[in-house]
């Protein structure tokens, strides 16, 4: 693992993701290293010459920068970790993360937070300075035999589920994010029985074959996935009308699921082109959870 200490021009990034107005991330690169992670075709990381998941370059001025911006623009909310895993091992050297949460505390403005990872379980007590701010935590249940090349550096399912019970205990905001959901490869049943009580909000994000790179991720599955299974996601993101009618029966169930549930229930369609689009949104209006 490359560790690179660099200065960076700025801390706050305007963004169109539709959580908040601008976005922070205090690392580049991410040592947990997904194979499926969009991020790796990001311009800043594809002409690396380390593989993703090798390198972490730490934005050490950031902290600092933070604060002199912030005497210049009020940021309604700040989304932490679009591009990188803002809870990696590499925070409990660093603190980036925990310094800005507390800059952002100090100055009151609300934050939302991606991440994967069971470390943001010793930062939940800074995050109870405002009822506007929420986890958006990834959990997914895959078998051990596909989870483990495609994610092998990420706690276990069941890690992740004793952190989703320590977030709905702290009271903070909570969404599950259910992804990448690979079509056939994934079981949303299987999912919903393994949650802890208390979940109120899930989301469910289709894996997008082009930015996660299908062709590369085939490779790795292969020796663990049956073939059949993999010919029919082939068909699947080949054929409109399969994806089509996949993603509708997907909608259904989520519909189904709301009623037994109770959920608030999100389904993330990536459109069948290369890149999302600035225009989804991810907390609609209240009654309109689709």
């Amino acid at each position: 693992m490359e560790i690179n200490r660099i200065k960076t021009q700025r801390a706050l990034a305007p963004t169109q993701i539709s959580l908040a107005d601008y976005v922070i991330n205090p690392y580049r690169g991410c040592s947990l290293g997904c194979r499926f992670c969009y991020v790796r075709f990001n311009k800043n990381v594809v002409r690396r010459k380390q593989a993703w998941g090798e390198f972490v370059d730490v934005k050490e001025n950031l902290p600092l920068l933070l604060e002199q911006e912030l005497k210049d623009i009020s940021p309604k909310r700040v989304l932490l970790g679009s591009t990188t895993e803002v809870f990696m091992p590499e925070e409990e050297r660093f603190r980036l993360t925990s310094k800005i949460i507390k800059i952002l505390a100090k100055n009151t403005i609300p934050v939302v937070i991606l991440t994967r990872s069971p470390l943001i379980e010793k930062y939940l007590p800074l995050l109870c300075y405002s009822l506007k701010n929420k986890i958006y935590f990834t959990f997914i249940k895959r078998p051990l035999k596909i989870s483990q090349p495609l994610e092998p550096k990420s706690a276990s399912w069941q890690r992740r589920r004793k952190t989703l019970k320590a977030i709905i205990k702290a009271g903070i905001s909570l969404r599950v994010h259910i992804g990448p959901f690979i079509p056939f490869l994934d079981n949303l049943d299987e999912v919903l029985k393994v949650m802890p009580e208390g979940i109120r909000e899930i989301e469910v994000e289709i894996f997008n074959p082009y930015l996660g790179n299908w062709p590369e991720l085939r490779k790795i599955l292969t020796p663990f996935a049956d073939a059949p299974l993999l010919q029919n996601i082939d068909i699947l993101y080949s054929q409109k009308q399969p994806y089509n009618e996949f993603c509708q029966e997907l909608k259904y169930s989520l519909e189904r699921v709301k009623k037994r549930y109770g959920f608030s229930c999100r389904l993330l369609i990536c459109p069948r082109s290369k890149f999302y689009t600035p225009d989804i949104i991810y907390e609609p209006p209240a009654g309109n959870p689709f």
